[in-house]
């Protein structure tokens, strides 16, 4: 896992509808981004459920071959400073985002239960988000049926940081340390009922399905000992919020 892409200016590097009709902004220099984490919630386990309304566009021209429309738009952005700001200064040129990639999964970084998401559409993100490459011959599904289980919130509780106010932030290092039991068989009917879950924004019962079919199913835990990890934690997740109090 890694930060997704970091812009400089959000709202510069991200135009919404009118600006894009305004300046004639060409639909080759605008990729599909998923911006925000909230657009993450309810839409299921994978990103082609996104509909237009939760995903951004990120500007990101192809510099051989500016348009009248995109050379008004980055004149636009130098008029109000855009490319004076430290993260556009130091780039040549200072309108293209560099580390801009296509991901396999995409991971939300505030939650108490951490949404997953299967990158099938092949969107970007931008640093709000974590965006996750599958090494060679390990499968996206596969992580994705792996990772909804109590086991992975007891990794959470264990490696992920919180903030003072009680809230995990997963980073990269950390979510690296979460033990995830792989490789792993999944199916696609366990995929569609992970995926109803999810759409639903019943994360609780997502992860509680992962211990039926993950724990229980093919790492062959008896019910004392999932019971075991639902309760160690949900401990630990009392004592971070408990701490947030004091």
């Amino acid at each position: 896992f890694n930060i997704g892409y970091v812009s400089g200016h959000k709202a510069f590097f991200h135009p919404d509808n009118r600006e894009q009709e305004s300046w004639s902004l060409p639909e080759r220099s605008l990729v599909d981004s998923l911006v925000s984490g909230r657009s993450m919630k309810g839409a299921g386990l994978f990103t082609s459920q996104l509909g237009p309304d939760r995903l951004g566009k990120l500007f990101l021209p192809v510099t051989t071959r500016l348009t009248k429309g995109e050379r008004a738009y980055i004149q636009h952005g130098e008029a109000q400073g855009v490319d004076s700001r430290y993260k556009c200064r130091v780039r040549s040129p200072w309108y293209i985002v560099p580390g801009v990639r296509v991901s396999d999964l995409i991971l939300s970084v505030f939650a108490e239960r951490p949404i997953l998401m299967r990158n099938d559409l092949e969107i970007v993100t931008t640093n709000s988000l974590l965006a996750g490459l599958m090494k060679s011959g390990y499968s996206a599904d596969a992580f994705v049926t792996a990772w909804y289980s109590s086991l992975t919130l007891l990794g959470c509780e264990m490696q992920v940081h919180s903030l003072g106010g009680g809230v995990l932030v997963l980073i990269p290092g950390e979510v690296g340390k979460i033990r995830i039991p792989l490789p792993i068989k999944t199916s696609r009917t366990y995929l569609r009922q992970l995926n109803s879950a999810l759409l639903d924004g019943n994360l609780r019962l997502a992860y509680e399905l992962g211990d039926e079919y993950v724990l229980r199913g093919i790492l062959g835990l008896s019910s004392s000992e999932i019971d075991m990890i639902r309760e160690v934690a949900s401990y630990l997740a009392r004592w971070r919020q408990v701490t947030r109090n004091l």
